[in-house]
């Protein structure tokens, strides 16, 4: 079966799950990985993660999408957290914020109760969030695409690809303990230390005077980052 096969001229939005099920393989448990399908006619056809939210956030000034395992603990507690801190500095219309999965697991999935639980005590807004998987062509919409852990990254990998641009980074660079990880709180239970971790990663991402990498002009922060290498 090929995608030509799913999607047809008359009915080019076919289900989303269809299409990301059919397009991934199950290895064992945890671990996905792509197969040697492309998805060139789904993304030229169809915006299957985020409809025109998506499509507006590609006119934005400076994106980034935050990325775990499922979508619905520590990447999307990140957009959410740093969509409050851009909206209090005032500067939210240059930014495009947005999180993703590299598994299949949670998609369509709204933020794991424990998780909205800490983040409601900390003040921070929710919306309404399902989770989605990261995808290829994320590579090209995105100016940052930031990582929790050496999961995360491993997978990442796989779906984006090469990173020529330096764009594929860990959260916790950003701070003053660049080689920590923030880990599942899933499995470690620890929700308040994990919305820590990532509001001290957000503020460092916002704040930072460089992206670390050699490719944007020195003294930069992320605000005045171009999407373009």
């Amino acid at each position: 079966m090929n995608f030509g096969d799913l999607i047809d001229e008359n009915d080019t939005r076919k289900s989303c799950n269809t299409l990301l099920n059919d397009g991934f393989i199950e290895l064992s448990g945890r671990e996905y990985m792509l197969t040697a399908r492309v998805y060139e006619k789904v993304k030229n056809d169809v915006d299957y993660t985020r409809g025109t939210e998506a499509q507006e956030g590609l006119q934005m000034k400076h994106s980034i999408i935050f990325v775990c395992h499922g979508n619905i603990c520590r990447s999307v507690s990140a957009q959410y957290i740093m969509q409050d801190m851009v909206d209090r500095e005032g500067v939210a219309d240059d930014f495009f914020i947005d999180s993703a999965a590299t598994s299949t697991e949670e998609i369509g999935n709204p933020v794991y109760p424990p998780m909205k639980a800490v983040l409601e005590n900390k003040g921070i807004p929710i919306g309404d969030h399902r989770a989605r998987q990261l995808r290829k062509s994320d590579y090209e919409k995105y100016d940052l695409i930031i990582g929790m852990d050496e999961e995360n990254m491993y997978y990442m990998r796989l779906i984006l690809g090469d990173d020529p641009c330096h764009k594929v980074h860990y959260l916790m660079e950003y701070t003053d303990t660049p080689d920590a990880k923030i880990e599942d709180p899933w499995y470690t239970r620890r929700f308040v230390l994990c919305a820590d971790q990532i509001e001290e990663g957000c503020r460092g991402l916002l704040e930072s005077p460089s992206l670390l990498t050699s490719d944007h002009a020195e003294n930069k922060t992320v605000a005045s980052v171009l999407r373009s290498c």
